[in-house]
């Protein structure tokens, strides 16, 4: 399935910081201030509204990337709590500061599904973001950390079942697999051939129902560019696919 549900902003250098007064999964002191516009587009919109309400910003002044996971503005919109966030520095090769914005612990910007890539590139040169429904409670490279739905949902019923796939676990199609030989419209041929080069890295739980998501960026050009042929993906079949042996899992 492809999911178009995750915007993010890109904030000139002279954008007012704002505060984070608690990050629930970050240890203190939290990395501040964060470049988030009052009108910042979140996931899911409003706070009331389903989702995970991350709040994703690239300040083009620093060339850092700013993520967060549940955000709740203060009434002025000077400063906000969340659940977790990242600060990374996409000058170097960094491991990012603080508690990640996903479940994995991978930045989730980089791997997004963009227009420009499909529809002008034509060309996606990275790994694709990956939810599914339930995971073990371990992590495998490049995660920096692991995610269970036993204690929300009860499934796996042992957190550590090695029949559930870890955070991080790599993806792709296989090699026999032709993308041009199905008749698929051309953007889908992209995501294809992504798939076969790149792969996809489980990031995050995803939602009931939907066992394998791939993650777009939210916006109506991609959405309205995509939506009428997005049920094709579903013709790829777990047989389709084969992970990538990237070494044990860590349990946690």
């Amino acid at each position: 399935q492809l999911f178009n549900g995750m915007p993010y902003n890109i904030v000139p250098a002279s954008t007012p910081g704002v505060t984070a007064t608690n990050l629930s999964y970050n240890t203190k002191p939290y990395p501040n201030p964060w470049p988030f516009p009052g009108n910042a587009s979140i996931e899911g919109g409003d706070a009331a509204a389903p989702g995970d309400h991350h709040c994703l910003a690239f300040d083009v002044g620093d060339c850092k990337l700013y993520e967060v996971y549940n955000i709740l503005w203060s009434a002025d919109k000077t400063s906000f709590t969340a659940a977790s966030g990242t600060v990374w520095d996409t000058t170097t090769n960094d491991p990012g500061n603080g508690s990640g914005s996903d479940a994995a612990g991978l930045p989730i910007t980089p791997i997004l599904i963009r227009y420009d890539e499909l529809f002008t590139l034509a060309a996606i040169n990275h790994a694709l973001r990956l939810t599914c429904e339930f995971s073990e409670q371990g992590h495998i490279a490049p995660a920096r950390a692991s995610a269970s739905s036993s204690a929300g949902q009860g499934t796996p019923s042992d957190p550590h079942d090695t029949t559930y796939p870890p955070m991080g676990m790599r993806v792709r199609l296989k090699a026999s697999f032709d993308p041009t030989a199905h008749g698929y419209p051309a953007w889908i041929v992209t995501i294809l051939n992504t798939l076969k080069k790149y792969g996809m890295l489980l990031a995050d739980n995803g939602g009931s129902g939907t066992p394998l998501a791939l993650c777009g960026a939210d916006g109506d050009p991609l959405n309205n560019a995509t939506i009428d042929d997005a049920y094709l993906l579903k013709q790829i079949t777990i047989d389709d696919l084969e992970v990538v042996d990237t070494g044990e899992p860590t349990q946690d």
